[in-house]
């Protein structure tokens, strides 16, 4: 089935760029990405498995510039997430965070289909934090933006 979501189009995308740049045993999952357990495509997969270290991409819906305009802007989270037993002193999730991080600095562009990529944009650094039962999880998050404009 040919893609026709932008959102699912740009966490593909996304999806194979940070793939190729995070050292192995990384796993790379991008919501609407139908993924195996090592982070790998596999479109027959139909259960949710995560481990870490890991980056999951979060794409959201569309934010208009104004009424009927052809620009449109694509929240994204990217986060580097480790498990703090496993990663103690954090040194996966520097290691992580820095192959993500250079590969944001090289001024990305995406081959988009359904539109027109004009940019990636990143607004700060990324912002640490813990998450899960007792802060188990550690993470480095950046928040950016795919700037767009409607295909001709």
């Amino acid at each position: 089935m040919a893609n026709t979501i932008i959102t699912i189009e740009i966490a593909t995308l996304l999806h194979t760029a940070i793939k190729a740049e995070v050292p192995s045993g990384v796993s790379v999952y991008a919501r609407g990405v139908k993924t195996d357990l090592e982070g790998a495509v596999d479109d027959a997969t139909n259960k949710v498995d995560r481990k870490c270290p890991m980056v999951d991409i979060i794409p959201t819906e569309r934010h208009p510039q104004q009424h009927n305009s052809v620009l449109r802007s694509y929240p994204v989270i990217i986060r580097v997430i480790t498990h703090g037993p496993d990663d103690p002193f954090q040194i996966d999730l520097y290691t992580v965070a820095h192959s993500v991080g250079e590969w944001l600095c090289t001024a990305p562009a995406l081959a988009l289909t359904l539109a027109e990529f004009d940019s990636l944009f990143i607004d700060g650094p990324p912002e640490p934090g813990n998450a899960g039962d007792n802060d188990i999880l550690q993470y480095m998050e950046w928040n950016l933006i795919i700037y767009t404009r409607k295909a001709a």
